[in-house]
C-alpha cells in the first residue's frame, strides 16, 4: 500500500476495523503501529484521513495502557505533521488555545 496505488486500500480497509477488535493484543498493537504509519507518511494519507483516523482512534479505549499510550502518542506526530503541513490555514484556529482550561490535555488537531 505504502508505495503502490491508494485504491486498493479500500478493499482491506474493513478487515483493518475487524483487527481493532482481535484478541490479541499484538494485532491491535499492530494495527496501531501500520495506521499510524501510513497516517504519517503515505503520500495520499489526507485523502484517506476520514477512513484511517477511526481506526487509530479505536486504540485510545484499548484494554491495555501500552495500545492506549501507542496510539495516543501516534496521534500527537499526526496532529503536529497536520499542524505543520498546514500552518497557514490554521492561523485562524491559533487563538482557541487560549480558550482551553491549562488542566485539558487534548490530541493535536490533526
Amino acid at each position: 500500500v505504502q508505495f503502490g496505488t491508494a485504491k486498493c486500500l479500500d478493499s482491506f480497509l474493513s478487515h483493518l476495523a475487524q483487527r481493532a477488535f482481535d484478541h490479541s493484543p499484538a494485532v491491535r498493537s499492530c494495527l496501531s503501529d501500520v495506521v499510524g504509519h501510513w497516517l504519517l507518511d503515505f503520500r495520499d494519507r489526507y485523502s484517506y484521513h476520514h477512513k484511517l483516523l477511526p481506526l487509530l482512534l479505536t486504540g485510545f479505549t484499548d484494554e491495555l495502557i501500552d495500545i492506549r499510550q501507542k496510539s495516543y502518542d501516534l496521534m500527537e506526530q499526526v496532529g503536529q505533521k497536520y499542524a505543520s503541513e498546514n500552518e497557514e490555514e490554521l492561523k485562524d484556529q491559533s487563538d482557541f488555545s487560549k480558550l482551553v482550561s491549562p488542566d485539558y490535555s487534548r490530541a493535536e488537531i490533526g
